[in-house]
């Protein structure tokens, strides 16, 4: 029997030493500043307002620079180590590492800046025209493949209105909210029931004011007209943009099982970020039923 303990051991080392399948080509970094609001570029490109994260291939180093109006730039490299742990893994292995970049792993999932305002507050340098249009454009990191949307029984969603802290008209506000409706809808192979505004005027009691319903209310509201998961909303002003947080909400446990953040600069701008941050979060509340549904029961 020893030749099973050998090939055993020899499979267990080959399914388990590549980096890539292990932690992947890429990883989440979070980006901060005291005091907040702060541009953060990438290799010269700018990619959001802190606070935020985005997901960063291993492999390069990036340069970061935080800017805010009335204090110092900060600039700080964020470098990848190399994974000396990936010389135990089969010469195959290896190669798929090196080619992915997974045999280097981010230092870092958080960079955090300290701006120090400026003497007399005035605003920081901001970089000319001209060395704007010289600047190389940087490519984005690559995005990756999603997983496949998991089969199962039809979930029911509802959007509730959001909440609104940056004075939109009634009709703004709407529009976003339908934007994550029909992003939710739109997935491809989405087995999905998102109420419609009407649907879910006809299902409430008359005198419900769903604008004063907040926090255990949500659930509740989406518990009463039957439905498995409650997406909600916020819009306000941070750092001189729009930006809306998502929460998605089982109704089963009243849990909090997704959240996004997505920002602007102004209220067209928010229609791609809040489309794609929509499906995410559908995409998650499937893969979340399809995992609740494997586990045993009893």
């Amino acid at each position: 029997m020893r030749w099973i303990g050998t090939w055993g051991l020899g499979l267990l080392l080959a399914l388990s030493g590549c980096a890539t399948s292990i932690k992947g080509t890429n990883a989440r970094v979070t980006f901060d500043s005291k005091p907040a609001g702060a541009t953060v570029a990438i290799d010269g490109k700018p990619y959001g307002i802190t606070p935020f994260s985005i997901r960063l291939d291993h492999g390069p180093d990036y340069e970061v620079e935080f800017t805010l109006a009335g204090h110092h730039p900060y600039r700080y490299r964020l470098t990848s180590s190399f994974s000396g742990h990936s010389l135990w893994f089969p010469p195959y292995s290896m190669l798929i590492d090196i080619i992915s970049g997974a045999m280097f792993t981010l230092d870092e999932d958080r960079v955090f800046a300290a701006l120090v305002p400026l003497p007399g507050g005035s605003p920081a340098p901001e970089a000319s025209a001209s060395q704007v249009a010289q600047a190389p454009a940087p490519q984005a990191p690559a995005p990756q493949p999603e997983a496949p949307v998991p089969a199962g029984p039809e979930l029911k969603v509802v959007v509730l209105e959001f909440a609104n802290n940056a004075q939109l008209t009634p009709f703004e506000l709407e529009s976003l909210s339908d934007l994550v409706r029909v992003a939710a809808l739109s997935l491809p192979g989405s087995r999905l029931f998102v109420y419609t505004r009407e649907n879910l005027l006809e299902l409430l009691p008359p005198d419900t004011d769903l604008s004063k319903c907040e926090g255990a209310c949500e659930v509740e509201t989406g518990r009463n007209v039957g439905a498995d998961l409650v997406i909600t909303g916020a819009v306000g002003h941070f750092g001189g943009r729009l930006q809306v947080k998502l929460s998605l909400h089982t109704t089963r446990t009243g849990r909090l099982v997704g959240a996004e953040v997505v920002s602007a600069a102004d209220i067209a701008g928010l229609e791609p970020v809040l489309t794609e941050a929509g499906k995410r979060l559908a995409r998650r509340a499937l893969l979340r039923a399809a995992a609740e549904q494997d586990k045993p029961q009893g």
